[in-house]
């Protein structure tokens, strides 16, 4: 076997799978994997296969089983910057879950071998979708393969189809390499697989800018920053009850919305909001924006039902503002015992409440605190520098494995 550092005449060839990249096909994705890659470009010889799904008919799901039909819709495989992008078909709800994606990564095979681009470490960017093509793709080609743990998607599949609990388990410790965007993930994953012998690194998924700015006392309002799309996930209804709870006892809150949506999403949210008193939807801002806007306000809260990562809640705290997140969810496991993180039950619209007015009550020493935990290098793990070394040491473990093995 080949060595495939640098120093032998070539930058090793990463191969990535994702369904989460923005493409042509659909373009306004979460940006988190462009810029993970981004943050390694000059290491690797990067490759990106971004992944769209598509429902099929009962009939070409047929024709795929049989293998009269593609699983790839020819059409849609088009180049872009990263690599290339395509659009598979699979069913709704998990059926036939690790069957198509057998198929879709038996496509991605054939593809390599007949372009001769056989890489030489394949990173899955989540367990239990992009986990099992790349695990298929290294036992096919022999090479190693890499996973990330997002949080979301992969506990709702594993608890969704507790049959194929095996398959993922044996994905999930065959890795050389597992990154984990946070604490909370990890545990969640090891519950139900079975803690991990092989490398496991702790990577946050980074930020635009990583700045730090000193916490401003003298706060006017509680913020949330979401896209108006995503409101029941970001779980407004239970933000507005806690309003309308802290209004009911005279502990009026001013809270802020900001971000963006379409005419029908801005009028669902001011819906949801009605005449909740004090609070009000901003519209979207720029990134450069925001961090004035989080530097002079008093906490930033977001009680969401479901978060892989949430890295809205790492930008507040480089514009030095403390946090409100969502236990078991998001970045929960990072801050654990720090005061100006404020874990709550996002269920529980009372501890909502309750979070806001803790904030509200003593933002100057919770600032005070953050301020000394930025000091003393508290975001160091969380900068770009630090993401990228993570991601970089990630990668070569895992080919250092492939030329162990070989």
């Amino acid at each position: 076997m080949p060595d495939h550092s640098v120093e032998h005449g070539r930058r090793p060839r990463i191969l990535h799978l994702s369904a989460d990249f923005p493409d042509p096909i659909v373009p306004h994705k979460t940006p988190v994997i462009d810029r993970l890659i981004g943050l390694v470009e000059g290491l690797y010889d990067h490759h990106v296969i971004s992944l769209n799904r598509r429902s099929p008919s009962s009939m070409q799901v047929a024709g795929i089983l049989a293998g009269r039909a593609s699983p790839v819709e020819q059409a849609s495989v088009q180049p872009f910057p990263r690599g290339e992008c395509l659009t598979y078909c699979a069913p709704p709800r998990g059926l036939l879950h690790a069957t198509m994606l057998d198929k879709l990564a038996d496509w991605i095979a054939r593809r390599i071998a007949e372009t001769d681009t056989v890489p030489d470490l394949v990173i899955g960017h989540k367990l239990t979708v992009e986990g099992i093509l790349a695990q298929r793709l290294a036992e096919r080609f022999g090479i190693p393969y890499a996973l990330t743990i997002q949080g979301n998607t992969d506990q709702k599949i594993l608890a969704f189809r507790p049959d194929l609990a095996r398959r993922f388990g044996s994905i999930f410790h065959g890795a050389a390499t597992v990154f984990c965007f946070a604490p909370w993930a990890q545990r969640a994953v090891e519950k139900r697989l079975g803690r991990r012998e092989g490398t496991t690194l702790a990577m946050p998924c980074p930020t635009v800018h990583d700045t730090i700015h000193t916490p401003r006392a003298g706060g006017t309002d509680v913020i949330s920053v979401f896209h108006l799309r995503n409101h029941a996930i970001k779980n407004l209804d239970g933000l507005v009850a806690a309003v309308r709870g802290l209004a009911a006892v005279n502990q009026p809150v001013s809270l802020k919305i900001y971000g963006g949506g379409t005419p029908e999403e801005t009028a669902a949210c001011a819906a949801i909001i009605g005449d909740a008193p004090g609070l009000t939807l901003m519209g979207p801002r720029t990134q450069d924006e925001l961090g004035p806007i989080m530097n002079s306000a008093i906490a930033f809260v977001m009680p969401s039902r479901r978060e892989s990562f949430g890295l809205v809640f790492v930008e507040a705290l480089f514009a030095g503002l403390p946090i409100i997140y969502p236990k078991g969810a998001s970045i929960d496991g990072y801050f654990d015992s720090l005061p100006f993180a404020i874990g709550i039950d996002a269920r529980n619209t009372d501890d909502i409440a309750q979070a806001i007015r803790t904030a509200m009550a003593q933002e100057q020493p919770l600032k005070h605190a953050l301020a000394e935990w930025q000091a003393a290098g508290g975001l160091e793990q969380f900068t770009r520098a630090a993401i990228a070394e993570t991601f970089a040491r990630g990668i070569d473990c895992a080919l250092a494995t492939s030329r162990v093995a070989n």
